[in-house]
Formats: C-alpha cells, sequence, structure tokens
C-alpha cells in the first residue's frame, strides 16, 4: 500500500494553508518525491519498522537521482510515506492498535501508565483494584457508553483460580465522565466489514491502543460484547491464544472473562 499525504497548517490570521509536504520543505519537484516515495514502496517486505524506513530512503533517493531529482529530496519523500504506512498500521510499539480480528500473537505485554497509577492491591499481592474515569465521543449515546463500561466491568471484575486453589481477585470501578477520562471511548469509523491484504472478507468490531488510553466502539458490529476484549488491550495486552477473552476475533463476545494466567500476567504487570 501506498500512501500520499499533504501536509498543511493554517498561518494564523491569514487563512492560508502552509505546504509542509517534505519535498516542498526541501525545495525540489513534487512530482520526482511522488515517483520516489512510490519506489520506497518496494522495501515493504522488511519487517523491522526502522529498517524499512532505512532501505526506503535508499531506493527512493536513488529513483529520483536517475529520474532527474535531488537524492535527499526523493530519500526525504520515500522514508516519510514508509512512516506514515507504518503509522497508520499500528507497527510502532508505542500505542499499537489491535482490530478485534488482528491475528498476532506476539505475547507482548505493555503496560499502560496512566493506569497504574490508578491501581490498588492488597499487601498480600492477591487483590486488586482499578478506579479510573473513562469518557466518550458526542457521537456515542449516554445510554450505550453506560453499557460498554458495565461489560467491561462485568468481563473483568472477579476472583479467579488457579488448578490449584491459589486466588486473585480483581474489582473494576470505572467512572464516567462528560470529558477528559483517564480512557476514551471513540466513534469506531473503520469498524464493520472490509477486504484484508488477501482480499478476503473481514469484520472489524472494535479498535483499541495496546497500552494506550483510547478505544473505538462501534454498536452496530460490535458493541458491549466486545468491551471486555478491547479493554483487555488497553490494559497491556496482545491476542493471547485461543478461546479466551483476548484472543484473536474478541472472544466472538461468548467468553465473559478472562483466564486466570491473563489475570496473574496483570498482577504481575502492575
Amino acid at each position: 500500500m501506498i500512501i500520499s499525504i499533504t501536509l498543511c497548517k493554517l498561518e494564523s490570521g491569514s487563512g492560508k494553508k502552509q505546504d509542509l509536504t517534505p519535498m516542498v520543505l526541501l525545495g525540489g519537484n513534487f512530482g520526482h518525491g511522488f515517483i520516489a516515495a512510490g519506489a520506497g514502496g518496494a522495501a515493504g517486505g522488511i519487517g523491522n519498522v526502522p529498517l524499512r524506513i532505512l532501505a526506503s530512503a535508499v531506493i527512493g533517493g536513488t529513483v529520483s537521482k536517475i529520474t532527474g531529482g535531488k537524492f535527499a529530496n526523493g530519500a526525504t519523500s520515500a522514508a516519510f510515506a514508509t512512516a506514515v504506512e507504518a503509522g497508520f498500521k499500528g507497527e510502532f510499539s508505542s500505542g499499537k492498535k489491535f482490530d478485534s480480528n488482528s491475528v498476532e500473537d506476539v505475547d507482548e505485554f505493555i503496560k499502560n501508565t496512566k493506569l497504574a497509577s490508578k491501581i490498588t492491591k492488597s499487601e498480600d499481592g492477591t487483590s486488586m483494584s482499578i478506579v479510573a474515569t473513562i469518557s466518550g465521543s458526542a457521537e456515542i449515546s449516554a445510554a450505550d457508553l453506560d453499557s460498554y463500561v458495565s461489560a467491561i466491568e462485568s468481563q473483568w471484575t472477579g476472583t479467579y483460580s488457579d488448578d490449584n486453589g491459589k486466588q486473585l481477585s480483581l474489582t473494576f470501578d470505572l467512572q464516567i465522565v462528560e470529558s477528559g477520562g483517564d480512557i476514551s471511548v471513540l466513534a469506531c469509523a473503520k469498524c464493520g466489514y472490509s477486504l484484508n491484504e488477501n482480499r478476503q472478507l473481514r469484520l472489524i468490531r472494535g479498535i483499541a491502543l495496546q497500552g494506550g488510553n483510547k478505544m473505538w466502539y462501534s454498536k452496530q458490529y460490535g458493541g458491549k460484547y466486545i468491551a471486555g476484549h478491547e479493554f483487555g488491550h488497553v490494559l497491556g495486552f496482545d491476542h493471547i491464544g485461543t478461546n479466551q477473552l483476548m484472543s484473536s476475533g474478541g472472544g466472538g463476545g461468548l467468553i465473559r472473562n478472562p483466564s486466570y494466567s491473563t489475570i496473574k500476567t496483570l498482577f504481575e504487570n502492575y
């Protein structure tokens, strides 16, 4: 996928837009930069994002030079396009985006630093309570947000036991505020049916930032049935195993609670 973006800012008081596209900033020809950015996409098979950006810069700069432009201009445009694409795909580990249908499972936990300050643990380490605020965007009705938050609380609150009878107790108290909550729930424009990169139909029911403070909600496609799963990503969880709340697919709205091992991981990281 190749993304072409023009960055603009409004000059105060004038209403004029100032073009911040890299090729313009460098005083080059936009056409050469556009070609170079496209050629930089040849590095798309490299999994490591920084290396992919570097490779695309070299390729883009070379193509720009061959077509009569400047190497530096082409390299900058190609690197910029690659970085933007990686950002849209959520490939930078900090605040990685997860949709309900992602198949990644790297067992990575990213601690939510904001929620960490909202957690209280017992002295013996067997109980934990999380008290935080949550706010919704204007497109989400108060009733729908209340249902969504209640689902999160009910899916995560409980006492969990392992095979030896060891117990861990978790309590959630998410208080809805009008704005500026610790967690923001936004309307999900990308939720619904779409074709993936293999031209296969998939359903995105919800999106969340792993270890971040934003969730994207769709009443039509996910609603409260995907709430606990997406909040798990906010807590810091990657997709885990199969047939459980944090599995890829969100548990299908059928698995109401996380596993003991998931709760144990939560306790170990906070």
